[in-house]
C-alpha cells in the first residue's frame, strides 16, 4: 500500500492513529465497522491497538474516502476487491476458524451449563453404555 508504516513492526494506539491521519476516534472506529478488514485488536487493558498492516489499510481507505470522495462503505468495497487473492483467502480462513472456534467454545458452555444444572438439582449423568448393549459398569458380564 506504499506506506512506511509496513515495515514497522509495532502496534499503534488509537491516539496514534488519530494523530497519523488528522482524524478524530470516532471516524476511525466508524470506518472499522464500515470495514472490518481494519479493525484494531484489543490490548490486556481493552484499548484498541493497530498493527502496520491495519494502519496500512487505514492509510489505503482514508484515500479512497477523503482523497477519491467515495462513501464509506463503497470505499470498504474497493479496498476489499484489491486485496489479492491470497489475502482474502486468508481472512475467509480466518473466519471460517473464528466460527468454528466460537461453536466450539458455545458448545463447551452448554456442555457445562448442562452439568451445574444436573448438580443444582440433583440429577444424576446417564451412564454410558458398552457397544454390546449390556451394562458393564458394575462387573456383570
Amino acid at each position: 500500500m506504499g506506506t512506511p508504516l509496513e515495515s514497522a513492526a509495532r502496534s499503534y494506539t488509537m491516539g496514534e492513529v488519530c494523530e497519523l491521519f488528522g482524524l478524530r476516534p470516532h471516524t476511525i472506529r466508524y470506518w472499522e465497522r464500515a470495514a472490518p478488514i481494519v479493525a484494531a485488536r484489543r490490548n490486556a487493558f481493552g484499548r484498541r491497538v493497530f498493527g502496520a498492516r491495519e494502519v496500512s489499510l487505514l492509510y489505503r481507505l482514508r484515500h479512497l474516502i477523503v482523497d477519491a470522495g467515495l462513501p464509506a462503505r463503497e470505499a470498504a468495497e474497493a479496498l476489499w476487491r484489491e486485496l489479492s487473492d491470497d489475502e482474502q483467502q486468508d481472512a475467509r480462513g480466518a473466519i471460517v476458524k473464528m466460527r468454528a472456534d466460537l461453536l466450539d467454545a458455545r458448545n463447551r458452555v452448554r456442555r457445562r451449563l448442562a452439568a451445574t444444572q444436573r448438580r443444582a438439582t440433583g440429577e444424576q449423568r446417564p451412564a454410558p453404555r458398552s457397544r454390546g448393549g449390556k451394562d458393564t459398569r458394575h462387573g456383570s458380564a
